[in-house]
C-alpha cells in the first residue's frame, strides 16, 4: 500500500482531503462558518424574543428559559456548513446561567459544539467547538408596546338584563374576571386590564379583542349569560388598514341563585346558574329541573320581588293545613298547602307567595 501523507503537517495517513489530513483541513476550512453575528432581539418589558419576524413569548415564571430558547436559536441560525461540509449536530454549551448573563449584561460568550462530516462521500463524523459571542438587542413586543401606551383596542361591559347590578355582583365578576386575566396572562402579554369602571355595571378596558373575548367567555362560564360583540372603526393605521374597537358584551340573567321566579304559572327557586343553562326547585315540588337559559330573556321567567313575599310565623301544622300568624299586621290566618315542606316547623319563620289561589312557602334567608 502506498504511504500518503498530509501536505502541511507531514503526518503520514491514507485518510486525506485535498492533500491534508483531517486535522489540518479542518484548521483551514471549518465544518461550519458563521453566517451573520449572533444577536438575539429580547423585549424589555416581558423577555420574550424576536425570530423570523415573529415574537416568542415565555411563561410566566419562566422568562430565563424563554431567553436561553432564543439564545440557541439565535447561535443556530448564524452558522452555516462550509465548503462541501455536512452537518450533523450543533449544539450550543448554554445553560440558565447564559440566558441570566444575557439580561444583565447584554452579551455572552458561548461555546457550540459542531458535528458532521467533510464532505458528503465521507462517512466519518468529526467535531469542531466554535466560541461565538452573542448580543442582546433591546426593543419592545407589540403586546407590550400596546399595553405601555395604554392603546383601547377592546371593551368588556358586563350587565344584567332588565335591572342593575348590585355591588356584590360586581364585586363577584371582577374576581373573575381578575383571576382568568392572571391565567391567560401567561400565554397572552396583553392579558392586562388598562382600566376599569364600576358604575353603571362593569366595564373593563383592554388593548386586546382577543383577550376581551376570553374573559368574556370566563365569565359568560361563570354565570350563565348572553355574549354580543359589536364593533366600531376608529380610524386608519399607518399601513392604510382599518382600525376598529370592539365592545364585548355579555348580558347576564336577571336572577341569581337563591331568587324565587315564577315560571309558566309556578314558583321555583333558582339553585345555580352557569353556562347556558340553570337549574331550579319548584317550590310545590322535591325534583330540581335543569332549564335553557335563553327563558331568562324571552319574558317566560318572572323574578319575585321581595315586596311580594310575606314574613308569618308557623303557628301549628296539620295535615294539608297550616295556621300562620303575619308579620306585617299580626293578622293569625290559616292555608290550605298541598305540599308543606320538612323545613315548615312551629316556631319558625316562613315566607308566603300568593300566585292567584296557590300558596307558596318561600325559604327566608
Amino acid at each position: 500500500m502506498p504511504r500518503r501523507f498530509c501536505a502541511l503537517c507531514g503526518r503520514v495517513t491514507n485518510d486525506l482531503y485535498r492533500g491534508l489530513c483531517a486535522e489540518c483541513y479542518l484548521s483551514q476550512h471549518p465544518l461550519a462558518v458563521v453566517a451573520r453575528e449572533p444577536s438575539l432581539t429580547l423585549c424589555r418589558s416581558c423577555l420574550a424574543y424576536l425570530r423570523r419576524g415573529r415574537w416568542h413569548y415565555p411563561r410566566a415564571g419562566r422568562e430565563l428559559e424563554g431567553v436561553l430558547e432564543g439564545a440557541l436559536n439565535a447561535l443556530r441560525d448564524a452558522l452555516r456548513p462550509s465548503s462541501e461540509a455536512v452537518l450533523v449536530s450543533v449544539e450550543p454549551a448554554a445553560s440558565l446561567s447564559t440566558a441570566s448573563q444575557l439580561v444583565s449584561r447584554g452579551r455572552a460568550e458561548v461555546p457550540v459544539v459542531v458535528r458532521g462530516r467533510i464532505s458528503p462521500s465521507s462517512s466519518v463524523v468529526h467535531e469542531q467547538v466554535l466560541h461565538l459571542r452573542v448580543e442582546v438587542k433591546w426593543a419592545l413586543c407589540p403586546a407590550c408596546r400596546r399595553v405601555r401606551g395604554r392603546v383601547e383596542r377592546a371593551i368588556l361591559q358586563v350587565r344584567v338584563y332588565g335591572r342593575l347590578m348590585s355591588e356584590g355582583e360586581k364585586k363577584r365578576v371582577m374576581e373573575v374576571i381578575a383571576k382568568e386575566a392572571e391565567r391567560l396572562y401567561d400565554r397572552d402579554r396583553e392579558a392586562v386590564i388598562l382600566e376599569s369602571d364600576l358604575s353603571e355595571g362593569v366595564d373593563v378596558y383592554l388593548s386586546s379583542k382577543r383577550v376581551a373575548r376570553a374573559l368574556a367567555a370566563a365569565v359568560q362560564r361563570r354565570f350563565g349569560g348572553r355574549v354580543l360583540e359589536t364593533q366600531k372603526v376608529v380610524g386608519v393605521d399607518g399601513s392604510g388598514r382599518v382600525s376598529t374597537k370592539s365592545t364585548v358584551r355579555v348580558l347576564l340573567p336577571p336572577f341569581r341563585t337563591g331568587d324565587v321566579i315564577v315560571r309558566e304559572g309556578r314558583a321555583m327557586v333558582v339553585r345555580e346558574v352557569r353556562g347556558n343553562r340553570y337549574r331550579a326547585l319548584p317550590l310545590d315540588s322535591c325534583s330540581v329541573e335543569t332549564l335553557p337559559l335563553s327563558e331568562a330573556f324571552s319574558g317566560r321567567v318572572r323574578v319575585v320581588s321581595p315586596s311580594e313575599v310575606e314574613r308569618a310565623s308557623v303557628l301549628s301544622v296539620s295535615r294539608g293545613y297550616v295556621q300562620l300568624m303575619s308579620m306585617r299586621n299580626y293578622r293569625v290566618y290559616e292555608v290550605r298547602a298541598e305540599v308543606v315542606p320538612s323545613w315548615v316547623r312551629v316556631g319558625g319563620e316562613v315566607g308566603v307567595l300568593r300566585l292567584g289561589e296557590k300558596v307558596y312557602f318561600v325559604p327566608l334567608n
